[in-house]
């Protein structure tokens, strides 16, 4: 409950990143960046295709 208080976020919604049933990926921006924030996480890390985001233009 700490952690969902903490982001602001309602506790049923964390249950369900924690638990499983929904990636952070695929969550909304300001919902993961807020519970990267207070988990004190890269939110990078939770990105599955980097790639596609940091296009490389050599």
């Amino acid at each position: 409950m700490q952690v969902a208080v903490k982001a602001g976020i309602v506790l049923q919604q964390y249950q369900r990143f924690e638990y499983g049933y929904q990636k952070l990926s695929n969550a909304n921006m300001i919902t993961a960046l807020r519970i990267c924030a207070a988990l004190d996480l890269d939110p990078y890390e939770f990105v599955t295709d980097i790639g596609a985001l940091c296009k490389d233009d050599k």
